[in-house]
């Protein structure tokens, strides 16, 4: 005896600390989820990691080299180590669902490129977008093949602040410092 198919389920449901509100269904992820933020809100009233990463159904694939930090305090003394930021652009290498990037753009960065290579964790990062607005570039791309010459070009010295995805970390340095003058700091 098999037990009868799960009917799909979509309720409506609120983020408890920022009243964000939010669909969801349990078999499919809801991608319009980070375009229903206004955009007079601040990143403090964003929802939390979890919530995000649950709603949009992500989870961190070993084949990626992705691990998520979801504790604000971390990402904050990340950022809060870096130094200054106001006049720098930071590349940030694999933000995932952008704990990283919020508190990159709270301690002051001019700019923050995101190049992130899985497109599941794009929608969550056009809702950090949505508020930042230029402030932060999103990049669907292989940071292997990124262009950094180009990027130094057009945005001037970077500074890279990422938690790098473990399967490529030694490869993206040992490029990195072949090429160390395009860099302010890491």
């Amino acid at each position: 005896m098999t037990l009868p198919e799960r009917q799909r389920q979509t309720r409506s449901a609120w983020y408890p600390q920022s009243k964000w509100p939010r669909k969801y269904s349990n078999t499919e992820p809801n991608f319009q989820i980070a375009r229903q933020v206004p955009e007079n809100r601040k990143l403090s009233q964003l929802p939390p990691l979890r919530e995000v990463i649950k709603a949009q159904q992500l989870s961190a694939r070993p084949s990626f080299g992705q691990n998520f930090i979801l504790d604000f305090n971390i990402t904050e003394r990340i950022a809060s180590v870096a130094g200054p930021m106001n006049t720098k652009t930071v590349l940030e290498i694999g933000p995932g669902p952008g704990g990283l990037t919020r508190s990159l753009l709270k301690a002051g960065a001019a700019t923050v490129v995101a190049v992130e290579h899985d497109t599941r964790c794009i929608s969550a990062l056009e809702g950090i977008k949505d508020i930042v607005g230029e402030r932060l570039i999103i990049l669907n791309e292989d940071a292997l093949e990124l262009d950094v010459k180009f990027l130094r070009e057009k945005h001037g010295p970077l500074r890279v602040i990422a938690n790098l995805p473990y399967n490529i970390s030694t490869r993206l340095l040992l490029n990195w410092f072949k090429n160390i003058e395009l860099f302010d700091c890491f």
